[in-house]
């Protein structure tokens, strides 16, 4: 019907109609198509952003999954195996599909130990990727996600382009750093700060590190991240002092570091700000960050 619609206006535009009938058109094609077409768009923005947050389920398990069919070796004996893929496993038994199309339920201590492992592995990853998905959607609402959301940068080559922190990781802690091109101190720090997060924090997906920039130019937050090395996302200043939980809590001198968890709460600053975070990305202090 909207494609109806939409072509009965085309024809009226392109055969030049008079303007009463072409403006009674235009009234019933916005008041049904392009009513149906705003839904859709809205509804194919939400399907957008699922699709986002189910590709980190997809990807955790393409990483480390090996080739669907494999080898079945039978715990009793060896020398008796088949090839087949595991479509599931449930009461203790293990359903296989083998090449021929045909399914086969085995118990599980019929497998070789081997095979056991690799379903457990499996099941593993399965409900890691689930933890994922779900961590992902909760970073999302966090004060600071808000604040970040649409904000971030990355440098790629000589310019900043738009950054999605969480196409890739679902961060439960931020360590934001304040520096700026200009600023001596910051020259001094920036290296090392750059080093410790390619070499601890980089592969996290529960820590990132944000720059929120000093210069007051894009020229000269270009010129810092480049020459610091920075692989790690930035605020422009113009946009992070628009943001409420970063504005309350700017700091009065540069460098500056703040640790901070979703919610926007500091829970460390300065040097040990970088230790704990660099802590938490290896897993460790979770449970001390948590009591607090």
């Amino acid at each position: 019907a909207m494609g109806g619609m939409l072509g009965v206006w085309k024809w009226v535009r392109d055969e030049g109609a008079a303007g009463e009938v072409r403006g009674q058109c235009e009234k019933r094609v916005r008041g049904s198509a392009f009513a149906r077409l705003q839904k859709w768009r809205g509804e194919r923005k939400l399907a957008q952003m699922k699709t986002i947050l189910l590709s980190i389920v997809f990807a955790a398990i393409a990483v480390s999954a090996p080739a669907a069919i494999r080898k079945w070796t039978s715990a009793d004996d060896a020398s008796k195996s088949f090839d087949g893929e595991l479509t599931g496993v449930k009461a203790e038994k293990a359903t296989i599909k083998m090449k021929n199309g045909k399914s086969v339920t085995v118990p599980l201590d019929k497998l070789s130990q081997e095979d056991r492992d690799f379903i457990t592995a499996q099941d593993k990853e399965k409900a890691e990727a689930a933890a994922a998905l779900e961590n992902a959607d909760k970073a999302k609402t966090g004060e600071v996600a808000k604040a970040l959301a649409g904000n971030t940068v990355k440098l790629e080559g000589k310019r900043l382009k738009k950054h999605d922190i969480f196409a890739e990781k679902a961060p439960e802690h931020y360590l934001i750093y304040w520096g700026a091109s200009w600023c001596g101190p910051c020259r001094a720090a920036a290296p090392h700060l750059a080093e410790a997060y390619d070499a601890d924090i980089a592969s996290s997906k529960t820590v990132e590190v944000v720059h929120l920039s000093c210069d007051q130019d894009e020229a000269g937050m270009i010129s810092f991240m480049k020459d610091m090395k920075f692989n790690f996302p930035g605020v422009p200043q113009g946009k992070w002092q628009k943001e409420k939980v970063f504005a309350a809590m700017a700091p009065k001198g540069i460098p500056n570091y703040k640790l901070l968890d979703a919610t926007g709460k500091i829970i460390a600053e300065g040097e040990e700000a970088k230790t704990k975070a660099k802590e938490l990305a290896h897993g460790k202090a979770a449970a001390e960050t948590a009591a607090k």
